[in-house]
């Protein structure tokens, strides 16, 4: 210890022994497939533990350093030191989503979900003298729920759970969270198909698939529609197209000619389909609206279970 001159210092020193453990702590976060060798230490004196670093000896042989923050009287801390190259561990994830019930509300389709996150972690010990106690540092999913398996700790952003892995053998662990979850769709958002395969599977009722048939069949007359008004578009546009084309030649040919009648009967005959393209537009797009109304009104009205 050094102090400076005309400097003082206080050299808290422990001279009871303090209670722990030897442990392997495994983190995903670290990006290792080694856990680290480690300490489980518990402050078994009446004094605090200061923050600092800590040399790491087992037995007589240097083991690592490691870092302790302040550890009051009765409380644990997990001191890494050093990277346990004895054990191999190897992560598997797995995670879906299901749909588990459809009901219709308001118009539109109220889906319940399940979302599991699935974690396996293997540990292999490859020291056949010595079996390991690790402890696995499992991070916490917003919202979710924990399933199967039992924390020995709980912080607040993580779960620790301890695996034996006993002398040249290997340990397991696999947690599942799980997170039911509502959400809503358009109604129009599933086949048909797709909806009686949630029927058979008991996901929704029969009067859902009924509404929802209905619904598809409101929204086809609409797109009929939609694709009547499409087509007069198309033609009046053609039309236009063309009566520029006529104009054009007109300019260039004499007005006794034969061709120049041809050319304004034609004129003619498009002004009247244009006439009645407009009418046919006019009727079409106010049947559009009274149709989008209507179904927009049925849809709020809908609730189904």
């Amino acid at each position: 210890m050094t102090i400076e001159r005309q400097r003082s210092a206080m050299l808290p020193i422990i001279t009871e022994g303090i209670q722990g453990r030897r442990v392997s702590i495994f983190s995903r976060a670290d990006g290792s497939e080694h856990p680290m060798r480690g300490i489980e230490i518990t402050n078994s004196t009446e004094l605090q533990l200061l923050p600092g670093p800590i040399s790491v000896y087992d037995a007589a042989a240097y083991a690592g350093d490691a870092q302790i923050g302040h550890v009051a009287p009765g409380d644990k801390r997990l001191l890494a030191y050093a990277v346990d190259l004895d054990v191999n561990t190897i992560t598997k994830d797995e995670s879906r989503q299901d749909v588990r019930q459809i009901k219709i509300v308001s118009g539109m389709l109220e889906q319940k979900n399940l979302s599991v996150n699935k974690i396996t972690y293997q540990f292999t010990n490859k020291n056949a003298k010595h079996d390991r106690t690790i402890i696995v540092e499992h991070p916490k999913m917003a919202s979710f729920e924990l399933k199967d398996a039992k924390p020995a700790e709980v912080t607040q952003n993580l779960y620790r759970f301890e695996v034996q892995a006993p002398a040249a053998k290997s340990g397991s662990l696999t947690v599942t969270q799980e997170m039911v979850y509502s959400q809503r769709i358009e109604i129009t958002s599933y086949d048909m198909p797709t909806m009686m395969a949630f029927q058979t599977q008991g996901k929704l009722s029969p009067a859902v698939v009924a509404a929802f048939k209905e619904a598809q069949q409101k929204q086809a007359r609409i797109n009929e529609v939609n694709e009547q008004i499409a087509r007069i578009d198309r033609e009046k546009a053609e039309i236009a197209a063309d009566q520029t084309r006529v104009r054009e030649n007109m300019k260039a040919i004499d007005k006794s000619t034969v061709l120049y009648g041809d050319y304004i009967k034609q004129f003619s005959e498009q002004e009247a389909r244009m006439k009645a393209l407009t009418a046919e537009g006019k009727t079409t797009r106010e049947t559009l609206a009274k149709l989008q109304n209507e179904y927009s009104a049925w849809l709020a009205a809908l609730n189904v279970e």
